[in-house]
């Protein structure tokens, strides 16, 4: 392993890092001993080399690995959709999420919590009390504190997001 992959893992791990939160995931630790120091990822959740490879982008044009997954334009819609209510926001970024209060009561609903957790879960809670959806229809999982922001995408080869997403799946009769 090369330095510069070492101090990548240094760099975009939740233990280590100084990046914001949607550069990072649970890849590991700085090798105990060694000049250079290379990267130790027993116990990490998602492999430092599928990390690299997913954040640089391969296969993509004139973008990153991260743009692809959470591009700015995501994060000022995502505050303008207001759990599916109308507001002035949404006239102005021709957001239309204007359905929040009258989903269909058998929706069912699966939310995994990874860098937000509880908010995210307790987002999802809400969107299904304020249209009358059956608490027994929500499949919620708050891995804040063990998964980071790309965990889900990058964890391998066991995955907590995508065992539980495949069990909603099935349950819900796509499996």
């Amino acid at each position: 392993m090369t330095p510069n992959l070492a101090l990548f893992g240094y760099d975009t791990d939740p233990e280590t890092s100084k990046l914001v939160f949607a550069a990072q995931a649970h890849v590991g630790q700085l090798a105990a001993s060694g000049d250079p120091r290379g990267w130790d990822g027993a116990g990490a959740i998602t492999p430092l080399n599928r990390w690299a490879s997913m954040l640089s982008g391969t296969g993509l044009t004139n973008v990153d690995g991260s743009e692809w997954y959470f591009p700015m334009r995501l994060t000022i819609d995502t505050g303008a959709v207001g759990n599916g209510i109308a507001n002035p926001a949404q006239r102005v970024l021709n957001v239309k999420a204007t359905h929040g209060r009258d989903l269909p009561r058998s929706l069912r609903i699966c939310a995994f919590g990874a860098y937000g957790g509880a908010a995210v879960t307790a987002a999802a809670a809400m969107l299904a009390k304020q249209s009358h959806i059956p608490r027994s229809h929500l499949t919620l999982a708050n891995f804040q504190g063990t998964y980071a922001h790309n965990d889900p995408a990058a964890a391998y080869p066991k995955n907590a997001f995508f065992a539980r997403l495949v069990a909603f799946l099935q349950k819900i009769g796509w499996g």
